[in-house]
Protein backbone atom coordinates (compact mmCIF):
# COMPACT_ATOMS: atom_id res chain seq x y z
CA UNK A 1 0.00 0.00 0.00
CA UNK A 2 1.60 3.52 -0.79
CA UNK A 3 2.06 5.56 1.64
CA UNK A 4 0.18 8.86 1.06
CA UNK A 5 -2.23 7.03 -1.03
CA UNK A 6 -5.32 4.43 0.03
CA UNK A 7 -6.06 1.46 -1.98
CA UNK A 8 -9.02 1.79 -4.26
CA UNK A 9 -10.34 -1.54 -1.75
CA UNK A 10 -9.47 0.55 1.92
CA UNK A 11 -11.21 3.19 0.37
CA UNK A 12 -14.28 1.65 -0.35
CA UNK A 13 -14.74 0.38 3.07
CA UNK A 14 -13.25 3.35 5.03
CA UNK A 15 -16.57 5.44 3.06
CA UNK A 16 -19.05 2.43 3.60
CA UNK A 17 -17.76 2.07 7.21
CA UNK A 18 -18.00 6.17 7.83
CA UNK A 19 -21.50 6.99 6.38
CA UNK A 20 -23.22 4.07 7.42
CA UNK A 21 -23.35 4.79 10.88
CA UNK A 22 -23.82 7.87 13.05
CA UNK A 23 -23.75 7.95 16.96
CA UNK A 24 -25.85 10.36 18.10
CA UNK A 25 -25.92 12.20 21.02
CA UNK A 26 9.67 24.51 10.87
CA UNK A 27 9.02 23.26 14.09
CA UNK A 28 9.06 25.43 17.07
CA UNK A 29 12.10 25.94 19.41
CA UNK A 30 11.32 24.08 22.70
CA UNK A 31 11.54 24.92 26.10
CA UNK A 32 14.27 24.18 28.59
CA UNK A 33 13.29 20.64 28.88
CA UNK A 34 11.99 19.01 32.37
CA UNK A 35 14.38 15.95 33.24
CA UNK A 36 11.47 13.61 34.25
CA UNK A 37 7.76 13.56 32.78
CA UNK A 38 5.68 10.36 33.83
CA UNK A 39 3.28 9.56 31.82
CA UNK A 40 -0.03 11.31 32.80
CA UNK A 41 -2.24 10.05 29.69
CA UNK A 42 -5.86 9.04 30.78
CA UNK A 43 -6.82 5.49 30.82
CA UNK A 44 -9.60 5.29 28.20
CA UNK A 45 -10.02 1.32 28.73
CA UNK A 46 -10.47 0.96 24.72
CA UNK A 47 -9.79 -2.60 23.23
CA UNK A 48 -9.31 -2.97 19.17
CA UNK A 49 -13.01 -4.27 18.13
CA UNK A 50 -11.69 -6.20 15.07
CA UNK A 51 -13.60 -6.56 12.05
CA UNK A 52 -13.25 -10.18 10.93
CA UNK A 53 -14.62 -9.21 7.19
CA UNK A 54 -11.01 -6.97 6.86
CA UNK A 55 -7.88 -8.75 6.04
CA UNK A 56 -4.40 -7.27 6.59
CA UNK A 57 -1.53 -6.23 4.03
CA UNK A 58 2.22 -6.12 4.52
CA UNK A 59 3.05 -3.69 7.47
CA UNK A 60 -0.83 -2.54 7.93
CA UNK A 61 -3.10 -3.76 10.81
CA UNK A 62 -6.79 -3.23 9.89
CA UNK A 63 -9.20 -2.86 12.56
CA UNK A 64 -11.63 -0.25 13.88
CA UNK A 65 -11.53 1.20 17.20
CA UNK A 66 -14.55 3.27 17.74
CA UNK A 67 -14.96 6.82 19.38
CA UNK A 68 -17.25 10.03 18.87
CA UNK A 69 -16.53 13.28 17.24
CA UNK A 70 -18.61 15.84 19.90
CA UNK A 71 -17.95 18.67 18.73
CA UNK A 72 -16.30 20.54 15.23
CA UNK A 73 -14.55 23.59 15.58
CA UNK A 74 -13.19 26.42 13.29
CA UNK A 75 -12.10 29.65 13.13
CA UNK A 76 -10.63 32.65 11.25
CA UNK A 77 -7.77 34.92 11.76
CA UNK A 78 -8.07 37.60 13.96
CA UNK A 79 -5.91 40.44 14.77
CA UNK A 80 -4.52 41.36 18.20
CA UNK A 81 -2.02 43.24 20.70
CA UNK A 82 1.19 40.69 21.86
CA UNK A 83 3.72 42.46 23.78
CA UNK A 84 2.58 46.05 22.52
CA UNK A 85 3.20 44.70 18.66
CA UNK A 86 0.06 43.57 16.14
CA UNK A 87 -0.19 40.05 15.61
CA UNK A 88 -2.37 37.52 14.27
CA UNK A 89 -3.88 34.38 14.72
CA UNK A 90 -6.76 31.94 14.45
CA UNK A 91 -6.17 29.89 17.27
CA UNK A 92 -9.63 31.02 18.38
CA UNK A 93 -11.96 28.16 17.08
CA UNK A 94 -15.76 27.83 18.09
CA UNK A 95 -18.49 25.14 17.38
CA UNK A 96 -20.62 25.36 14.76
CA UNK A 97 -23.46 23.40 13.85
CA UNK A 98 -24.13 21.14 10.87
CA UNK A 99 -22.28 19.49 8.60
CA UNK A 100 -18.89 21.05 8.00
CA UNK A 101 -16.59 20.26 4.11
CA UNK A 102 -13.18 18.73 4.72
CA UNK A 103 -11.20 19.95 1.83
CA UNK A 104 -7.68 20.31 0.35
CA UNK A 105 -6.27 21.58 3.54
CA UNK A 106 -8.92 22.93 5.93
CA UNK A 107 -12.53 22.33 7.45
CA UNK A 108 -14.73 25.08 5.78
CA UNK A 109 -14.47 28.08 7.96
CA UNK A 110 -11.57 27.96 9.04
CA UNK A 111 -8.25 29.25 8.14
CA UNK A 112 -4.37 30.05 9.85
CA UNK A 113 -2.62 33.31 10.01
CA UNK A 114 0.86 31.56 9.49
CA UNK A 115 0.72 29.09 6.88
CA UNK A 116 4.88 28.77 7.59
CA UNK A 117 4.75 27.40 11.04
CA UNK A 118 0.74 26.03 10.77
CA UNK A 119 -1.47 24.73 8.17
CA UNK A 120 -0.82 22.91 4.67
CA UNK A 121 -1.46 19.30 3.70
CA UNK A 122 0.06 17.85 7.02
CA UNK A 123 -1.67 19.94 9.56
CA UNK A 124 -5.43 20.07 7.37
CA UNK A 125 -7.27 19.44 10.98
CA UNK A 126 -6.26 19.32 14.56
CA UNK A 127 -7.94 17.16 17.20
CA UNK A 128 -8.31 16.74 20.92
CA UNK A 129 -9.80 14.54 23.25
CA UNK A 130 -12.20 15.33 25.37
CA UNK A 131 -10.66 13.20 28.27
CA UNK A 132 -7.12 15.40 27.97
CA UNK A 133 -9.43 18.76 28.40
CA UNK A 134 -11.41 17.06 31.47
CA UNK A 135 -7.48 16.58 33.04
CA UNK A 136 -6.71 19.71 32.00
CA UNK A 137 -9.62 21.28 33.54
CA UNK A 138 -8.66 19.66 37.28
CA UNK A 139 -5.16 21.44 37.06
CA UNK A 140 -6.70 24.93 36.04
CA UNK A 141 -9.28 24.83 38.06
CA UNK A 142 -12.13 25.74 35.25
CA UNK A 143 -14.17 24.47 32.75
CA UNK A 144 -12.69 24.31 29.18
CA UNK A 145 -14.86 24.76 26.34
CA UNK A 146 -14.82 22.98 22.99
CA UNK A 147 -12.30 24.27 20.98
CA UNK A 148 -10.76 25.93 23.67
CA UNK A 149 -7.42 24.15 22.84
CA UNK A 150 -7.64 25.53 18.93
CA UNK A 151 -8.52 21.87 18.04
CA UNK A 152 -10.98 21.75 15.06
CA UNK A 153 -12.01 18.38 16.57
CA UNK A 154 -13.00 17.48 20.12
CA UNK A 155 -12.53 13.82 20.22
CA UNK A 156 -14.36 10.99 23.02
CA UNK A 157 -13.22 7.47 23.13
CA UNK A 158 -10.28 8.28 21.70
CA UNK A 159 -6.59 8.20 22.71
CA UNK A 160 -5.57 10.83 19.93
CA UNK A 161 -2.29 11.21 22.12
CA UNK A 162 -1.26 7.15 21.60
CA UNK A 163 -2.64 7.00 17.83
CA UNK A 164 0.24 5.75 15.74
CA UNK A 165 1.86 8.19 12.66
CA UNK A 166 0.03 6.69 9.56
CA UNK A 167 -3.02 5.73 11.66
CA UNK A 168 -6.38 6.33 9.38
CA UNK A 169 -9.52 7.56 10.74
CA UNK A 170 -13.19 7.36 9.31
CA UNK A 171 -15.67 10.24 10.55
CA UNK A 172 -18.61 11.27 8.04
CA UNK A 173 -17.52 10.89 5.03
CA UNK A 174 -13.83 11.72 5.35
CA UNK A 175 -10.68 9.68 5.47
CA UNK A 176 -7.78 11.17 8.23
CA UNK A 177 -4.44 9.94 8.27
CA UNK A 178 -2.60 10.86 11.55
CA UNK A 179 0.60 13.05 10.98
CA UNK A 180 2.04 14.48 13.48
CA UNK A 181 1.85 16.27 17.47
CA UNK A 182 1.20 19.95 18.33
CA UNK A 183 4.34 21.49 19.38
CA UNK A 184 3.28 24.62 20.86
CA UNK A 185 3.76 28.15 20.69
CA UNK A 186 2.99 32.00 22.13
CA UNK A 187 -0.23 31.50 20.20
CA UNK A 188 -1.36 29.31 22.50
CA UNK A 189 -0.51 31.44 25.78
CA UNK A 190 -2.13 33.56 24.70
CA UNK A 191 -5.24 31.97 24.15
CA UNK A 192 -4.78 30.11 27.52
CA UNK A 193 -3.94 33.97 28.99
CA UNK A 194 -0.79 32.22 30.21
CA UNK A 195 2.70 32.72 29.26
CA UNK A 196 3.62 29.52 30.64
CA UNK A 197 1.21 27.19 29.73
CA UNK A 198 3.27 26.23 26.20
CA UNK A 199 6.05 24.57 28.68
CA UNK A 200 3.14 22.88 30.57
CA UNK A 201 1.50 21.60 27.55
CA UNK A 202 4.73 20.29 26.78
CA UNK A 203 5.76 18.39 29.89
CA UNK A 204 1.91 17.08 30.58
CA UNK A 205 2.48 15.10 26.83
CA UNK A 206 -0.59 15.56 26.00
CA UNK A 207 -0.50 17.20 22.17
CA UNK A 208 -3.24 16.28 20.44
CA UNK A 209 -2.60 15.22 16.41
CA UNK A 210 -2.53 16.65 13.39
CA UNK A 211 -4.10 15.07 10.55
CA UNK A 212 -3.89 15.27 6.85
CA UNK A 213 -7.50 14.90 4.72
CA UNK A 214 -7.13 11.86 2.39
CA UNK A 215 -10.80 11.73 1.25
CA UNK A 216 -12.38 14.72 1.69
CA UNK A 217 -16.02 15.06 2.35
CA UNK A 218 -17.92 16.49 5.61
CA UNK A 219 -18.22 16.12 9.19
CA UNK A 220 -20.21 16.54 12.04
CA UNK A 221 -20.51 16.79 15.86
CA UNK A 222 -22.24 13.00 16.68
CA UNK A 223 -20.16 11.00 14.03
CA UNK A 224 -18.44 7.85 14.77
CA UNK A 225 -14.93 7.83 14.46
CA UNK A 226 -13.55 4.22 13.48
CA UNK A 227 -9.69 3.96 13.42
CA UNK A 228 -9.89 1.97 10.16
CA UNK A 229 -5.96 1.20 9.77
CA UNK A 230 -2.74 0.93 12.26
CA UNK A 231 0.42 0.82 10.89
CA UNK A 232 2.62 -1.45 11.97
CA UNK A 233 5.11 -0.06 14.21
CA UNK A 234 4.74 1.38 17.60
CA UNK A 235 5.42 5.45 17.49
CA UNK A 236 3.06 7.52 18.92
CA UNK A 237 2.09 11.00 18.70
CA UNK A 238 3.16 11.31 22.34
CA UNK A 239 6.78 9.54 21.43
CA UNK A 240 7.36 12.42 18.81
CA UNK A 241 6.55 15.14 21.24
CA UNK A 242 8.79 13.03 23.76
CA UNK A 243 11.77 12.65 21.51
CA UNK A 244 11.22 16.48 20.02
CA UNK A 245 11.34 18.06 23.57
CA UNK A 246 12.81 15.06 26.17
CA UNK A 247 14.86 12.37 24.43
CA UNK A 248 16.29 13.77 21.02
CA UNK A 249 18.70 10.66 20.97
CA UNK A 250 15.67 8.80 19.90
CA UNK A 251 15.58 11.10 16.60
CA UNK A 252 16.32 8.35 14.97
CA UNK A 253 13.15 6.19 15.32
CA UNK A 254 11.22 9.42 13.22
CA UNK A 255 13.32 8.47 9.86
CA UNK A 256 11.62 4.64 10.08
CA UNK A 257 7.69 5.69 10.02
CA UNK A 258 6.96 5.56 5.85
CA UNK A 259 4.16 8.25 6.52
CA UNK A 260 6.47 10.66 9.04
CA UNK A 261 5.96 14.21 7.52
CA UNK A 262 8.88 15.70 5.59
CA UNK A 263 9.53 18.48 8.05
CA UNK A 264 9.95 16.10 11.47
CA UNK A 265 12.12 13.87 9.07
CA UNK A 266 14.02 16.79 8.04
CA UNK A 267 14.54 17.71 12.23
CA UNK A 268 15.43 14.10 13.01
CA UNK A 269 17.55 13.81 9.90
CA UNK A 270 20.12 17.23 10.81
CA UNK A 271 19.44 16.71 14.10
CA UNK A 272 21.51 13.45 13.72
CA UNK A 273 23.89 14.79 11.07
CA UNK A 274 25.03 17.87 13.83
CA UNK A 275 25.09 14.91 16.23
CA UNK A 276 27.48 13.19 14.36
CA UNK A 277 30.00 15.95 13.83
CA UNK A 278 30.07 16.95 17.60
CA UNK A 279 30.82 13.07 18.28
CA UNK A 280 33.49 13.49 15.45
CA UNK A 281 35.11 16.31 16.78
CA UNK A 282 35.43 14.94 20.30
CA UNK A 283 36.85 11.24 19.31
CA UNK A 284 39.62 13.67 17.11
CA UNK A 285 43.00 12.79 19.21
CA UNK A 286 45.49 15.57 19.55
CA UNK A 287 48.97 15.25 18.53
CA UNK A 288 51.47 14.19 20.24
Amino acid sequence: MGRRCLSTLALAMALAMSSAVSVSGQAPQPGTPAPEVADTRPSLGLEPMLDPSIGSSRGVRMMTIRGRLLSVNVGLPRQFEYNGRPAKSAIWKSPVAGRVAARGVNLAGDDQADRRAHGGSDKAVYAYAVEDLRWWEQGLGRSLQYGEMGENLTTEGIDVNGALIGERWAIGTIVLEVSEPRVPCWRLAVRMNDKLFPRRFTEALRPGAYLRILVEGDVGAGDEIRVIERPDHDLTIRDVLRIYAFDRHDAGRLLAIPRMSESWRGWAEELLQETKKVSAKATVPGCC
